[in-house]
């Protein structure tokens, strides 16, 4: 959930990423990095890691809700994704450094069993799990596909901050 802060002159302007996991995250932070723009509450500005519930990179709305005051930030916006690319996506991730593939379980017992932790605990694997729908709300400006192209979103975006 990068909060990123351009600035052009003596013209500032913040944009929120409300990011979904699995969801170009990287190459939304890495996008913004090349415009120059400096990012807060993400992994690599954010000495709490360890501390948090979950990344501060994978807050939800309703936790953003509370933190920032949206007053102050001139776009917001979220990137979702197919839901069951997503879910794949994650389970890839999730077994990438496992050596021997005979460990791997199959993609729908994990994610059952992913589901059933959700149940316990909203926040478990990093907020990976959460769906996408709690990542967005009222005050995020614009929702997008991942699979109407990235380069248009982010030409939307820039448009509007």
């Amino acid at each position: 959930m990068p909060l990123f802060l351009i600035t052009k002159g003596r013209v500032k302007r913040s944009i929120l990423h409300v990011h979904v996991p699995k969801v170009a995250g990287s190459t939304v932070s890495s996008f913004f990095s090349q415009l120059g723009a400096y990012s807060y509450l993400d992994n690599k500005n954010n000495a709490a890691v360890g501390a948090l519930r979950c990344p501060a990179q994978h807050f939800h709305y309703s936790l953003l809700e509370q933190l920032l005051d949206f007053n102050h930030i001139q776009t917001a916006f979220v990137i979702v994704r197919n839901p069951l690319d997503r879910a794949k996506s994650d389970f890839l991730w999730a077994h990438r450094n496992v050596k021997d593939k005979r460990q791997i379980p199959s993609f729908y017992y994990w994610l059952n069993s992913m589901f059933a932790k959700y149940q316990r605990n909203p926040f478990v694997f990093d907020n990976h799990i959460r769906p996408q729908s709690q990542f967005t709300g009222p005050r995020i400006a614009i929702v997008r596909k991942i699979e109407d192209g990235l380069s248009e979103i982010l030409r939307d975006v820039l448009s509007t901050a």
